[in-house]
């Protein structure tokens, strides 16, 4: 198990991981940011890697560069457009918009739906499933399925969903939504059973975690506990008002690393207290 941060990349940093870098990187690097320069998405086009043609557009659906889609449309990678489409793609783009800056995120699952159909505006949708049929592909290992299921699990289905569905699928869902409390500590048990870090760097690079996966967190990947410090607690109003600025604050609390390494999570709200 190795720190995993992946940084996005410039134009010429694309092109230099898909002309040298492994197909591990190139994975990784999709699944964190995809590739997003037109000349990257060229290079990657002309690759013909069905795979990671496949994974970027599974991921960010229509990304691909007007000129890099008309060559996978060539090659057979995406459909060709119909004489209609730039109406759909117009209405699906405002749509999706309207919801990304104006949605409610009291509910994340129906957010994240309410994204989905607009990602998926105008495609042929399967009718969703009851939590028993999604129950039973887990038990017969239909991963292809579970990858291509377009609407969020429910119940127990969705605890298997983190636990056991293709790692891609996850990525894909922790994208686009939040997880709840249960659900994090879920996704963190799902990567030490699996002796795994990717989806742990990735969703808590850049969200906080509740104080359970913290825990365990902290016990399992400390390098990823060290980065997590100033996410979960590099904000807090009362220490910006006590040092002057935020700036100040991040800056203490990062020289208070030594004192927070191995503190048990509940306490360490007085020892931040203590930092002078």
């Amino acid at each position: 198990m190795e720190k995993k941060k992946i940084f996005a990349r410039d134009a010429d940093g694309e092109a230099s991981l898909l002309n040298h870098g492994s197909m591990f990187r190139k994975r990784d690097y999709i699944l964190w940011h995809g590739i997003k320069s037109a000349a990257g998405q060229k290079l990657l086009a002309e690759s013909a890697n069905s795979y990671l043609i496949w994974l970027q557009t599974y991921i960010y659906g229509d990304i691909w560069d007007a000129k890099v889609r008309k060559i996978l449309c060539e090659k057979g990678f995406l459909k060709k457009e119909r004489p209609n489409d730039i109406k759909i793609y117009r209405k699906a783009l405002t749509g999706w918009l309207h919801i990304s800056l104006y949605g409610d995120r009291s509910n994340e699952k129906f957010y994240g739906c309410s994204q989905s159909f607009w990602m998926n505006y105008e495609g042929k949708m399967p009718q969703s499933a009851t939590e028993e049929e999604q129950l039973s592909w887990f038990d017969d290992k239909k991963y292809g399925t579970i990858i291509s299921y377009p609407y969020v699990f429910v119940g127990k289905a969705f605890d298997r969903f983190i636990l056991e569905a293709p790692e891609e699928a996850v990525y894909r869902f922790l994208h686009y939504n939040l997880l709840e409390d249960d659900k994090q500590v879920l996704l963190v048990q799902r990567e030490m059973k699996n002796h795994a870090n990717g989806l742990l760097w990735f969703y808590f690079h850049m969200n906080r975690a509740c104080a359970k996966a913290q825990e365990l967190i902290q016990a399992y990947d400390n390098k990823l506990w060290k980065e997590m410090i100033l996410l979960n607690y590099g904000w807090d109003n009362k220490f910006e008002r006590k040092f002057g600025c935020l700036k100040a604050w991040r800056e203490k609390l990062e020289d208070s690393w030594p004192l927070l390494s191995e503190c048990p999570i509940a306490e360490i709200p007085g020892k931040l207290e203590k930092i002078v």
